[in-house]
């Protein structure tokens, strides 16, 4: 015997207030608009009912697909808020997580873009812009700034002509970016600059 595999059902996006109204006018049977005078937008919602046979209408007239209620796109900021001061300033994984469970018709990116443009969630998690931004150092002719540095090398130490070298002294020009690396035995002083 074969087993029946199941197909996992696309989640249901984030329906505007239009596309849920239309949709149940058309399980309550009020929807009577004639063929050839029906929106793109009709359309598509009768389509998504043909194509979804888990729609359905609840005892108090809401919208359930596969048992949940749908939320519309309009509402779901203020059940993120909602749900956000239950739970003492949780993030969007939680928040969907506990919606998910009675709710469906929202994805975790809307919730989390709901978030990021609330002001009470930036209440709570502050976002510091102060931070300094790195300047880029030019030059404007060769010759006349360095960058320097030493590298560690003792883990790859390379012998030669009875010499071991663990480190690299690196010198770069800043204009023309050329690379002058010397090898060194140690970083002493008295090394790095002869």
């Amino acid at each position: 015997m074969k087993e029946a595999i199941r197909r996992k059902r696309k989640q249901l996006g984030c329906l505007p207030r239009s596309k849920y109204d239309i949709i149940v006018r058309c399980l309550n049977g009020s929807f009577d608009v004639p063929v050839k005078k029906r929106t793109p937008e009709e359309n598509n919602c009768l389509a998504m009912i043909r194509k979804r046979k888990d729609f359905e209408l609840g005892d108090r007239g809401s919208l359930l697909c596969g048992g949940k209620q749908v939320l519309v796109k309009e509402d779901l900021p203020r059940f993120v808020e909602k749900m956000f001061m239950e739970n003492k300033g949780c993030g969007a994984r939680v928040i969907y997580n506990k919606l998910k469970v009675n709710y469906t018709g929202f994805s975790e990116q809307a919730i989390l873009e709901i978030l990021y443009n609330s002001k009470y969630y930036h209440e709570k998690y502050p976002r510091f812009t102060n931070k300094p931004k790195p300047k880029t150092i030019t030059e404007e002719e060769p010759g006349k700034r360095w960058q320097i540095d030493i590298i560690n090398m003792k883990n790859q130490s390379v012998s030669y002509k009875g010499s071991t070298y663990s480190y690299i002294l690196q010198v770069v020009d800043v204009y023309s970016r050329y690379v002058m690396p010397k090898p060194l035995k140690t970083k002493s002083s008295r090394e790095v600059d002869g």
